[in-house]
């Protein structure tokens, strides 16, 4: 027998894969309820089903076998087992899908077990390289045959668990929409104009939390660890930080119990943010700057192996030299290759446009600066690139978020 298990843990032995999906069957349907109302006027309950689906249920594993490859290496033998070195052959084999699936026990549990490691991308088999090279290739197909029974298992109870989420997801589109029409059918029964919040202005936080995996991107740096955020999730994340920011200009009154420090303001801001976002493991993504360090009262950080993927600052304008430091404590931080962050910059000038215009012009002077995008809303926005001053090959994409505060606030 050629297949060797190298003191490797079995693969799907970890989780129970039925608890996972009754978690799945208990909060998905809840999208149904959170939906815009007007998202019901523009599409079917079949297509709003396919989109909430797609956003929140597991998606089955799916072995790509065809682009396996191996590799072989060298290990050394203990002496107390007599010494020496022997040959591995390890059989990577690709793979679609969630990596933890790889470790959830199906409900159709086979009785032989199936050992390797698993990584973000890739299922890994180790063989002992010996004679004859027939017999190691049964051995080889054999490992891999019974790797496809067990994903085939894992996929099954996950086609059964959809069915059940896709029907009760329908029942509940099925009665919102029936609601919907009631309350459309009302208000056109009465004689007085109605205005609803429009969508750009509405702050919502949402039942179902968005789950957040940071990108290894180790295919691209040679095999080396590289991990980001990506740039829809970014985006998602500076979106929600902006329409949060711009409530608090819209409503100084309201806002004035949140706007005494900087991190009074950070906290918020964590606690919004870990409101719509979590980790793949379920665990809060978001963290304070002095939880990591002691340092950095005003940072929210979300860490990926003790380096920070994302890096945000609130701040109050202050002038240009306490600017500086903001931006130096930002690039202070240990950080990937492609880090993201943001600056909410709290305005209470008279002349809100000069201090914007003069933050700008901090960034654009500082010795780190690379790039600047051009604004679509200057007042609400700016884009910048940053190189990290330890390593000019890690860079920072930086959004300046600018709020203006009134007086009275």
């Amino acid at each position: 027998m050629h297949f060797y298990r190298e003191d490797k843990k079995p693969l799907f032995g970890k989780h129970d894969l039925q608890e996972r999906l009754h978690q799945d069957f208990l909060e998905t349907p809840q999208a149904a309820d959170k939906l815009p109302g007007e998202r019901f006027a523009a599409s079917s309950n079949e297509q709003l089903m396919q989109e909430i689906m797609a956003e929140n249920v597991l998606s089955p594993l799916i072995l790509n076998i065809g682009d396996r490859f191996a590799q072989n290496r060298e290990v050394q033998i203990d002496e107390r087992q007599g010494g020496g070195t022997i040959v591995l052959l390890d059989v990577h084999i690709p793979f679609q899908g969630r990596m933890a699936l790889l470790h959830c026990t199906p409900r159709n549990r086979l009785r032989t077990a199936v050992h390797g490691d698993a990584t973000e991308s890739e299922v890994v088999l180790t063989f002992l390289i010996g004679d004859p090279p027939k017999k190691l290739q049964q051995d080889i197909d054999r490992q891999v045959a019974l790797l496809q029974e067990w994903v085939d298992a894992v996929n099954s109870d996950i086609a059964v668990a959809t069915r059940q989420i896709e029907e009760e997801v329908l029942r509940r589109l099925t009665r919102r929409r029936a609601r919907l029409d009631q309350s459309e059918t009302l208000l056109a029964a009465l004689d007085i104009p109605i205005r609803k919040v429009p969508s750009n202005e509405a702050l919502e936080i949402p039942v179902i939390r968005k789950r957040v995996a940071p990108q290894n991107l180790a295919h691209e740096s040679g095999g080396h660890d590289e991990w980001r955020l990506s740039s829809v999730v970014y985006e998602q994340i500076v979106d929600t930080m902006i329409r949060f920011a711009h409530a608090l200009e819209r409503r100084p009154s309201s806002a004035q119990e949140l706007l005494p420090d900087e991190p009074t303001l950070r906290d918020w801001f964590i606690f919004l943010l870990n409101s719509n976002y979590e980790h793949e493991s379920g665990e809060e993504i978001f963290v304070a700057g002095e939880v990591i360090n002691g340092k950095g009262k005003t940072d929210i950080l979300v860490r990926q192996r003790n380096r920070n993927v994302f890096i945000g600052e609130c701040k109050f304008w202050k002038g240009e030299t306490e600017f500086d430091k903001a931006i130096d404590q930002l690039l202070g931080y240990l950080v990937w290759r492609d880090t993201k962050a943001a600056i909410i910059l709290f305005i209470k000038n008279k002349d809100a446009s000069a201090a914007i215009k003069a933050a700008d012009a901090c960034i654009r002077r500082h010795v780190q600066f690379r790039t600047a995008a051009r604004p679509d809303q200057p007042a609400r926005r700016r884009d910048y690139t940053l190189a990290s001053p330890h390593d000019d090959s890690q860079m920072i994409s930086l959004a300046l978020i600018p709020v203006v505060v009134t007086a009275h606030a």
